[in-house]
C-alpha cells in the first residue's frame, strides 16, 4: 500500500520502515539448479493413482517441477491479504479508512525472524508476540484479530489470553459434544464429510510435523523437490484442535466466524458456538482454506461488518 496508508496512532513507540525484498540471483540460480538435478523418484501403482488418494502423483510432481522454474512462485503468510488490502486502499483514502489493517507475519515465516533456539516456542508465545505487536504500534487500548490455519488458533489465544485483544474472528478444529449432526444444514453435513475424510486420509503429514518436527525439518531443507512433494494444504493437527475445546479456551469475548464450504474442516456453527460468545456467522456458497486470497471481497465484507458491529465508537 502507499505510503500515506502507513501513519500510525502517535502512542506507537515503534516506527515501522520500508523493507525491500532483495534476495541475490546467487541464491535463486542455486535454488533453480537444485531444482533441475533433483531427481524425482521411478513411478509406483500408488504414485499413479490419478485421484491422489496415496499422495501426489508422479505427474504432478513432473508438472509443478517445470512450473516452478519457469513462473510459479509461492504464495505465503502475510502475502495472501494483498487482495484485501488492496480492495480497502481503492475504496478509502487515508483520510477514511474505518480502522488500521496489520497483517503481521509470524515468527519464522517469510521474512520474520526465527524462533528462539534454547527453548521450545509454542502457540501462546506467537500470541505473546502479536499482543506485543500490536501495543508497540499504539494499539494497546485495544484491536481485533482475524486468523485462518495456525492464525486462527493464535488468535484464539489472543481473545482468550490477553486483555488489549477485545473482540475476536477465528476458527476451531474439533467437533464438540452435543450439537447433533441430524440439525446441521446441507452445505454443513458436506462440510463434515470433508472433515471426515481429511481427519482420515490427510493428516499424516501433521502427524509427523507435530511428532518429530526435526527429522521432517532436516528432509524438506534437504531438496526443494522433497518440499514440493510434500505439499498439501496445511491445517492445524488434531491435538492442537482439540485444545480449543478445553474450558480454559473459551472466548467470553465476541467473536465470529465466516463459513467457506470448501475449507479442509469446515465447521458448523452450532459447533463453533460452544466454544465462546459467538456473535457474527456469515455463511459462503464458495471459497476455501486461503479465504483472503480466494474471496477477498466476501472475507472484507465480513470483516468490516464485524467490526461495525461489536466495536464501541
Amino acid at each position: 500500500m502507499s505510503a500515506p496508508f502507513t501513519k500510525f496512532p502517535s502512542s506507537a513507540s515503534i516506527t515501522p520502515n520500508p523493507f525491500t525484498v532483495s534476495i541475490p540471483d546467487e541464491q535463486l540460480n542455486d535454488l533453480k539448479t537444485l531444482i533441475r538435478l533433483s531427481k524425482i523418484a521411478p513411478p509406483t501403482y500408488e504414485s499413479l493413482q490419478a485421484d491422489g488418494r496415496f499422495g501426489i502423483t508422479s505427474e504432478w510432481l513432473t508438472t509443478m517441477r517445470e512450473k516452478w522454474l519457469s513462473e510459479f512462485d509461492w504464495f505465503g503468510s502475510f502475502v495472501e491479504f494483498y487482495p484485501i488490502l488492496q480492495l480497502f486502499q481503492e475504496e478509502y483514502t487515508p483520510e477514511t479508512l474505518p480502522f488500521h489493517l496489520i497483517v503481521p507475519s509470524l515468527p519464522g515465516y517469510t521474512f520474520s525472524s526465527g524462533p528462539p533456539l534454547d527453548k521450545n516456542f509454542g502457540l501462546m508465545d506467537n500470541a505473546r508476540v502479536v499482543d506485543q505487536l500490536m501495543k508497540d504500534l499504539g494499539f494497546g487500548s485495544g484491536y481485533v484479530i482475524q486468523g485462518g490455519d495456525i492464525g486462527s488458533f493464535v488468535g484464539r489465544l489472543l481473545g482468550v489470553s490477553f486483555d488489549a485483544c477485545k473482540v475476536n474472528l477465528c476458527a476451531m478444529g474439533a467437533p464438540p459434544e452435543g450439537p447433533s449432526i441430524e440439525s446441521l444444514t446441507a452445505a454443513e453435513k458436506e462440510g463434515i464429510a470433508r472433515m471426515e475424510k481429511f481427519m482420515t486420509n490427510g493428516l499424516a503429514y501433521a502427524m509427523e510435523h507435530s511428532t518429530r518436527p526435526s527429522t521432517i525439518g532436516h528432509v524438506l531443507s534437504s531438496s526443494p523437490i522433497a518440499l514440493l512433494a510434500w505439499w498439501t494444504t496445511p491445517t492445524a493437527s488434531a491435538p492442537n484442535g482439540a485444545t480449543m475445546l478445553q474450558k480454559e479456551f473459551y472466548i467470553h469475548k465476541p467473536f465470529g466466524f465466516s463459513f467457506f464450504p470448501k475449507d479442509l474442516c469446515p465447521v458448523p456453527r452450532s459447533w463453533i458456538a460452544t466454544t465462546g460468545n459467538l456473535v457474527f456467522f456469515q455463511d459462503h456458497a464458495e471459497g476455501g482454506h486461503f479465504a483472503a486470497l480466494e474471496r477477498p471481497r466476501e472475507l472484507k465484507a465480513d470483516l468490516t461488518a464485524f467490526v461495525e458491529q461489536v466495536w464501541q465508537k
